[in-house]
């Protein structure tokens, strides 16, 4: 078996290896607990996780959100590579809001668009379309100063213009740099969307998780942290196949 595939084996046996520790000591050993449910108990309340949180629409929701931002910067990013490849503007402010350890601009524009859009459910798909863009333009802009210039000094010599050196040879070097970073970004992206729906309370897994803490529902905050787990994991296997297959940088 190639270290790839072992790679992304891994997380799911460390979880089924949980989930084997979990009923086997929560079931039959630590009988009456208030540290984990009862594995019968989840299952019991399965149905009101389906009906009364509405988890399928939620979860599609909250799911939806993330392709949606991940789609939209790397459209976004294509078509703008030239100028934030180039030194401007855009890619000077870019660049200067992602060296301000990402986080810090992105969660106050977070807040500020909870403030202006309290009831709107489609305002995280912007906030986190916003976020995505910042990390991964910032990440280009910042990766480019390291770059090798043989390939832009051949280039130019054999009278390339400057657009398509930007836009095709130093964008085609910066890809691998991107494939490395889309799972973390994935991850910061979950962070970031569970607490934007948590603080909003209107809709999705953030909202579901807000619900289960107000009304000390155990079962369901357990389902749900397991369920993120599983998402976020799946998410980065199919990221990364989806990038080997079609994204090419030869």
């Amino acid at each position: 078996m190639s270290n790839k595939n072992t790679f992304f084996r891994k997380p799911f046996t460390l979880i089924l290896f949980f989930l084997l520790i979990w009923v086997v000591l929560f079931q039959f050993v630590f009988v009456q607990n208030n540290f984990l449910p009862k594995p019968l108990i989840v299952y019991n309340s399965f149905s009101d996780l389906v009906n009364v949180y509405q988890l399928p629409s939620n979860f599609f929701f909250s799911v939806g959100a993330i392709a949606f931002s991940l789609l939209i910067s790397v459209i976004l990013l294509y078509f703008l590579r030239y100028y934030l490849l180039t030194r401007n503007f855009i890619s000077e402010f870019l660049l200067s809001i992602y060296k301000l350890k990402y986080f810090i601009p992105v969660i106050l524009i977070g807040i500020f668009f909870i403030f202006w859009f309290p009831h709107s459910i489609y305002a995280e798909y912007i906030f986190l379309t916003i976020s995505s863009f910042i990390y991964l333009s910032g990440l280009m802009i910042k990766a480019k100063e390291g770059l090798e210039n043989e390939y832009v000094i051949a280039a130019k010599s054999l009278g390339i213009n400057s657009r398509k050196i930007y836009a095709e040879i130093e964008f085609k070097q910066l890809l691998p740099l991107l494939n490395d970073s889309f799972t973390i970004l994935h991850l910061k992206l979950w962070g970031l969307l569970i607490a934007y729906e948590y603080i909003q309370h209107t809709w999705g897994l953030g909202t579901i998780i807000n619900n289960s803490i107000q009304y000390r529902d155990l079962s369901t905050l357990f389902s749900i942290s397991l369920l993120l787990s599983l998402t976020i994991i799946s998410g980065n296997y199919i990221l990364k196949f989806i990038f080997n297959r079609f994204i090419h940088w030869e």
